[in-house]
């Protein structure tokens, strides 16, 4: 049967790759996907020469090209990690034990299955044909949450280009749990203390830019024009956050709070825990992810004192911790499913 068409029709597949230009052979369709933006960065070269009188403009070429991916959908216990493996960096672990993401990692030469962070992306837009970019790597995450609301990822991925393949069959085959999470399944504790939050967000940037170089032959006659990066840098990297949460009695009011450290420059320890209670992936583990930030720091406290309850907002930065995994980041997510491997394929 021929695959149908039309706008209703919209994918997005990931696939993490064992080596540079090659497709991987498993590619698994995303099932909590909301939204794919691609934006073309081209730069043209417009330029204007002095004839008779003026000053003209006659022609125009492409002198550089990439491509940025943005896809927006909720958080689940186990798809996500196949955008993680390049957004953060190779998982170590096992299935139901967890495996740990951590952010900050390089991409180690050679490229192989289990340290490629390159991924190929393939995604469709009602359509006749399917878009493909191969070497693909994560540029930024986002993680978003509010308590009358849902638990939203957005993911930023660069690559060189994009491509035209036959349209695909997509067979979405979600996680065996309740995924995507729901607000009241998450707990956040501040210093081991769980407490109430209204919204929150996190946004962690690998700060990546286009490298070109001169290519290694000359263009062949009809040959697309402009140069695509060699690869992308990594460049430094940053970890901002927001918080809404409650201001109330005099446990809020005591030390330990992200208002009250952001005022005497305290760090603080944050982990966000979400768990599928209603799924047993055996020997009572329950499926879902934890965020630990060992060095969290607020750069701009704030009250809130425009409703009758009295909210704090503080802003900040999650400082990487030179004492925190391999990696020495101080951001860390943990994913807790029956998922085998995140090998590249």
């Amino acid at each position: 049967m021929a695959s149908p068409t039309g706008d209703s029709r919209r994918y997005l597949v990931i696939g993490r790759q064992a080596a540079l230009d090659v497709v991987p052979a498993t590619m698994v369709p995303y099932a909590f996907f909301d939204s794919v933006t691609v934006n073309r960065h081209y730069e043209k070269d417009i330029p204007e020469f002095k004839r008779n009188n003026r000053w003209q403009r006659t022609a125009g070429k492409t002198k550089t090209k990439y491509i940025e991916i943005t896809a927006v959908g909720r958080m689940d216990s186990t798809q996500v990690g196949w955008a993680l493996s390049s957004l953060a960096g190779p998982p170590t672990g096992a299935a139901v034990t967890g495996w740990l993401f951590e952010f900050g990692q390089s991409q180690q030469q050679p490229v192989s299955a289990t340290n490629s962070m390159y991924l190929t992306l393939q995604w469709g837009e009602g359509l006749a044909t399917t878009w493909q970019a191969v070497n693909c790597v994560g540029s930024k995450f986002a993680m978003r949450y509010a308590a009358n609301g849902v638990w939203e990822v957005t993911m930023t991925f660069l690559g060189t280009d994009q491509t035209q393949i036959a349209q695909i069959d997509t067979a979405y085959v979600p996680p065996d749990d309740e995924s995507p999470f729901e607000p009241y399944q998450t707990v956040f504790s501040i210093g081991g203390v769980p407490f109430h939050v209204a919204d929150f967000d996190l946004t962690i940037d690998n700060k990546r830019e286009p490298l070109f170089g001169s290519p290694l032959a000359l263009p062949a006659p009809g040959a697309a024009h402009g140069l695509v990066p060699i690869r992308f840098t990594e460049g430094s990297i940053q970890a901002t956050y927001s918080l809404t949460g409650f201001f109330e009695d005099a446990t809020e009011y005591a030390s330990g709070q992200p208002y009250w450290d952001a005022e005497r420059d305290a760090i603080e320890v944050w982990n966000i825990e979400a768990r599928d209670a209603d799924t047993d992936l055996g020997g009572s583990v329950h499926p879902g992810f934890l965020i630990d930030m060992t060095r969290m720091f607020g750069t701009t406290p704030d009250l809130d004192r425009s409703q009758p309850n009295v909210f704090q907002k503080v802003s900040g930065e999650a400082f990487w911790d030179p004492a925190a995994g391999a990696a020495g980041t101080g951001a860390i997510l943990t994913l807790v499913n029956a998922q085998a491997s995140y090998a590249g394929s």
